[in-house]
């Protein structure tokens, strides 16, 4: 069967909903949360003591890497939006590293069983949580990794084109444009990557960057296919997200106190967001079950058809001492 956003993402509903009296409980509230934490993190990010303290290192990085010689304005909102990226990461990350990494166990686990089930306890599944939760930092150093180089890697694209001339405006937006382009590419295709790894972490029961490393194995043939469901579920995930910022935070900004059902609703959205999550994951593991089935049915058609390329040829030697023959041989040889 070929594998398609379309029918991964009608499978993984599907999944979903048939079982979705399993999904619903147990995972979802698992991942509450979690989801409480990444939607109230980007506002309460700048609020928060270590914000000052963090701007001011990033602003000595970029005015150390020259980027306000481009434009003032661009600095100003480049160091905001890095601070907040950095405070929200380290204020999600405890719950990410906890209650997301236990509901995404519960879910994979799950999905091992035809049937999924009630009497399949969490406790099972937080015994073997080791391994995902290694591959969850190896995941989080290689994206801060990522990050680090592509940032040094955009500053001295910049200073490059200063030295060859290229000061100009238009040869700054062409490149800060072309710049974006490729982050974008390259976060999604990291994206990608490290939510496969986290599958094959709770799949296979090892993690580290060994998985990451099979992640990208497996699905840079269908790399096309995974974009776009990355696309499809980061889409959903960013419209809770903004539900939660149009209703909750701008109703505690604009109120005059802290409302019961303001709360109530905070909390409906959060598990929106959760049950998100784990249609996320249930997209992932059946996204890998596809690319495995698909590697595994090419590598058995390349040997068959190694396997079929065998030929045979006949023989006859016949030798002559003057006008008699004297010997002759016959055979039959395979050659493969």
């Amino acid at each position: 069967m070929a594998i398609t956003t379309l029918n991964i993402i009608r499978t993984s509903i599907f999944t979903l909903l048939k079982n979705f009296q399993f999904f619903s409980s147990s995972p979802s509230l698992v991942a509450v949360p979690f989801a409480l934490a990444a939607l109230l993190a980007p506002s309460l990010a700048p609020s928060s003591r270590l914000f000052s303290l963090i701007h001011a290192h990033v602003t000595s990085l970029t005015l150390s890497a020259g980027v306000s010689r481009y434009s003032s304005q661009l600095s100003v909102a480049l160091d905001y939006k890095l601070t907040q990226i950095i405070l929200s990461s380290l204020l999600v990350s405890p719950f990410a590293l906890s209650f997301l990494v236990v509901s995404k166990s519960i879910v994979i686990r799950a999905l091992q069983f035809s049937r999924p089930s009630r009497k399949n306890s969490p406790i099972s599944w937080i015994v073997e949580l080791k391994p995902l939760l290694i591959t969850h930092l190896c995941n989080s150093l290689l994206v801060v990794s990522i990050h680090a180089v592509f940032f040094y890697f955009s500053v001295a694209s910049f200073e490059f084109f200063r030295i060859l001339g290229f000061s100009s405006i238009g040869a700054r937006v062409f490149l800060g444009l072309g710049l974006a382009v490729a982050y974008v590419v390259v976060i999604a295709n990291l994206h990608v990557v490290c939510g496969i790894s986290l599958v094959i972490s709770a799949t296979e029961r090892r993690g580290g960057f060994g998985g990451i490393v099979e992640a990208f194995v497996l699905t840079r043939q269908w790399m096309a296919t995974a974009l776009s469901l990355s696309v499809a579920t980061n889409t959903a995930l960013v419209a809770i997200e903004a539900l939660f910022e149009y209703r909750v935070v701008r109703g505690y900004q604009h109120g005059t106190g802290p409302d019961p059902w303001m709360n109530l609703e905070a909390i409906l959205v959060a598990y929106l967001y959760a049950v998100l999550v784990v249609l996320d994951t249930v997209v992932g593991y059946v996204f890998l079950k596809r690319c495995k089935e698909e590697y595994n049915n090419r590598h058995d058609d390349l040997c068959s058809c190694s396997c079929s390329c065998s030929f045979s040829y006949s023989f006859l030697i016949e030798i002559y001492e003057g006008n008699e023959k004297c010997l002759e041989l016959k055979g039959l040889e395979l050659m493969l």
